[in-house]
Formats: C-alpha cells, structure tokens, sequence
C-alpha cells in the first residue's frame, strides 16, 4: 500500500494507491471538566501537507511505510492553559471510506482506577450496529461490507497504554492514555505509533500485526505453536453437535448414572465407615487398593444396588429425555414413553367412538411393572447384606 497525506475539501486526508482510504483526520485531549462533564482540545488552524507529514497550527501528523501497511503517529501541542488530569489523547481520528461489517474487540481490564489490556481481558467477535462505536485494547482487526479486511491498532509501547476504536459507520481513532499526568501550556505530547494495513482475513491479520510489532521492538518473534494444555471439557465439548446428541442412547445413560446425588450418597457412606478398617486393614499389610477393593467396594454394595434401582426407575419412567434425545429412535423409548405416543392407534378400539381398549391398556401396564420389580429383587438381597456386614471387633 503506497499511503500519503492530501488535503482536500474533507480536511486532511490519507490516500492509499491514488484511491481515498480516510477522510477528516483530525486530533484531541480529553479532560474532565466541572459537573462531570468532558472536555476537549482540538487541533486548529489549515492542514499542510508534504506527503508524508502533516501539520496545522498545534499538531504534527507523520506517516511512515511499514510491510504491507503504515505506520502513524501525532505530536499535539496545549495552546491552551495546562491540563491538570489529562484522561485521553486521541492521536489519530478519521473516517474509513468504508463500511466495517464485524470486528474483533479486546476489552479492557479496569482495575484500581486504571484501564489496562493484561491477560485476563475478554475477546469478543462482534456484528457492528449503527450509532456505535467499539472500543479495543490495543489492537482490532475488521471486516467491511466490502469485502475489505484491515488490522488498526499500536505498534509501540513505550509510554502509553493505547487502545483504538471503530464504528460501522466507519470511524477510526486510536487513543493513548496519559494517566493523568498534567500537559502544561505549550508543552507537547507525542503519541505511540499506530499501525494500519489491509490483510486477507482476520487470522492473518493479526499474524501480519503481530510480525510489525515484533520488527519496531526488534525482538525475533517464535514461530513455534501457540502452548496448549489438555483440558477435557474443553476438548469434548468442542465436539458436541445437535447430530452427536440426537437418537443416541448413551445420553440417557450420562444423564441418569452421572449425577449430584449418586455422588452424595457414595460421599456420605464413605463418611460412615470411618478409617478404623482402613487402619485395621493397613495394620494386615494391606496397600491402597486391597483396601478400596477388600474393604470399603463390598461395603458400598448396598449403596450400590440403591443407586442402579434408583436410577432404573428414574430412567424407565422418564419421558422428557426420551423425547428429547431420541426423536427417531422410537425403537429405544421406554415402553412408558411409548405407550403415550401410540396410544391414538392402539389404546382405543376403532369404530367404537373413543372408548378405552383396556386389554391393551392392562398388557402395557403389566410390561411397565415386569422390568422395576426384576431389579428390585436381584438388588433386595444386597440390601439386607449390608445390615448384616461386619464390624470392627473390639
């Protein structure tokens, strides 16, 4: 991109490639005034241009070529009486002769009264709206209506904290904080330099950003992936679909076994036994797992068998889940949920005006009750096991 500075009817402009690319740039101090309100000093006087820097009667804009972009920065100078609590310099303004679609926002983190961009500041990917305006901790890279992609943000960081912000409507500033430090009259204040360039995308964006910042630091940038740990939630969530979820039964099995409550009860019981087995055990030569296997896995059995019946029965006269996650699968539905489903062609007899078919009523009732009784049978004799387990002899 071959960028220079031309003043026209819109004030002073950069052009990029003979083409117009901002409009109206222009700078300013932010202060606040009395009642809460914010003030503001503006740059004055006729823009004259040689090119590659600008200037009017306070303010200085330079314009370098930087790889595919360039690089821009200001120096304003207080005309005006000094600046007690200066709270933003907004180095650079103008507006993009173009339509910015969505762009990436980093936020700030606000901590003490300070606003900084650290680690724990929040990236967001956001659809812009008319009549707003998104603010971005040092950096942003946008899409335009136009099919245009551009990266915007501060290359240096040897001052300020800086950050830029963009509106659909096409305005652009980037902004350095002065932190409150006073700007006496006539004194001046030079701003970071900020980075502007046209990329293919956002990722590649941000890549190109981050190479022009590493080259002004002078600093070899790694070109070894990004360190990643393994975090299983993370890992399978990412994977989950509609698809993954829909007619497959091993969601009915994760939402009946895995629960609060089995958990619960497996805590409590584990509580009441105590450590005189384990240390009974240990005293015998037990390891760890002789005792979780010898000792404390026989004496949850009754817990155990509480748990499967319990969550059988949970299961076997669920219907939301059912419903839920195997809407084809009608192969798979409990039979409870079934007989609901089936009932306008089975459960009333044809011909005779809507009245009950209580044969076939009865037979789904007594199929419903086979299942839970066979399970609390194999499970009765587990809980009487465990009134009649052992104890620590004294």
């Amino acid at each position: 991109m071959n960028a220079e500075f031309r003043v026209t009817e819109k004030g002073l402009c950069i052009y990029a490639d003979g083409e117009e690319l901002i409009s109206g740039i222009c700078g300013y101090i932010e202060y606040p005034g009395h009642d809460f309100n914010v003030l503001k000093v503006k740059n004055v006087g006729e823009w004259s241009t040689d090119g590659e820097s600008a200037s009017c009667d306070n303010m200085t804009v330079e314009l370098a070529p930087c790889h595919e972009g360039f690089l821009v920065r200001s120096t304003f100078t207080n005309l005006w009486e000094g600046i007690d609590e200066p709270d933003e310099f907004t180095a650079f303004a103008g507006d993009l002769a173009r339509t910015v679609e969505r762009g990436i926002v980093n936020r700030y983190t606000e901590a003490n009264g300070n606003r900084v961009c650290e680690m724990q500041s929040q990236i967001d990917t956001v659809h812009t709206v008319y009549n707003a305006v998104y603010d971005s901790a040092e950096n942003t890279v946008f899409d335009t209506t136009e099919g245009d992609s551009f990266v915007f943000g501060a290359a240096t960081y040897e001052k300020y904290f800086s950050g830029v912000t963009f509106s659909r409507e096409g305005r652009l500033t980037a902004h350095c904080r002065p932190e409150a430090h006073p700007i006496g009259t006539s004194e001046k204040i030079t701003s970071e330099w900020f980075f502007f360039s046209p990329c293919a995308d956002c990722v590649s964006g941000l890549d190109e950003f981050a190479k022009t910042v590493a080259s002004i630091a002078g600093v070899e940038r790694s070109e070894r992936e990004n360190p990643s740990g393994f975090c299983t939630w993370y890992n399978y969530a990412g994977r989950i679909t509609p698809d993954t979820l829909r007619d497959n039964m091993a969601v009915l099995f994760i939402t009946g076994w895995i629960s609060a409550y089995n958990i619960f009860l497996v805590q409590q019981s584990l509580r009441q036994i105590g450590d005189d087995y384990r240390e009974a055990a240990e005293i015998d030569g037990a390891g760890f797992f002789r005792v979780i296997f010898s000792i404390y896995m026989p004496m949850l059995k009754p817990i155990v068998a509480l748990m499967v019946l319990q969550t059988f029965i949970g299961q076997w006269n669920d219907y939301l889940f059912p419903v839920l996650f195997l809407p084809s699968a009608r192969s798979l539905w409990p039979i409870g949920v079934l007989s609901v489903k089936i009932q306008s062609d089975y459960l009333y007899t044809a011909g005779t005006g809507g009245l009950m078919n209580y044969p076939m009523v009865m037979a789904m009732g007594v199929f419903m009750m086979i299942p839970p009784i066979a399970v609390y049978i194999t499970c009765q004799r587990y809980f009487i096991q465990g009134i009649t387990l052992g104890g620590v002899k004294s």
